[in-house]
């Protein structure tokens, strides 16, 4: 089996490598994951896949809780750039407006 996987490159001692079999694209969905092995404390870890594990959670959890942070989900109506982008729609609705009365 070991031969197998050396004849494929799939041995593993290239991280953080993206190996392919085949005609088959490779793991393009673990570039993130893959993205933390090179970092030193995972690379001297005996628990890397753990440890990146861990980390992957804590990251989406926060990116997923986002929406219900009281202070961070009310920036947009702070700063207000959503008026540059839709300004042109607010002056048509004013004109619009306008033109009723």
């Amino acid at each position: 089996m070991a031969n197998l996987a050396a004849a494929q490159h799939l041995r593993g001692t290239q991280w953080p490598m993206m190996n392919e079999t085949g005609n088959f694209p490779g793991q393009s969905w673990l570039w993130l994951y893959r993205f933390c092995y090179p970092i030193p404390p995972f690379t001297i870890s005996t628990n890397a896949d753990a440890l990146v594990w861990a980390v992957m959670f804590v990251l989406t959890a926060r990116l997923v809780l986002v929406p219900f942070l009281p202070g961070v989900r009310a920036i947009p109506r702070k700063v207000r750039i959503y008026r540059l982008i839709w300004r042109r729609h607010y002056r048509s609705l004013a004109a619009r407006a306008d033109s009723t009365v």
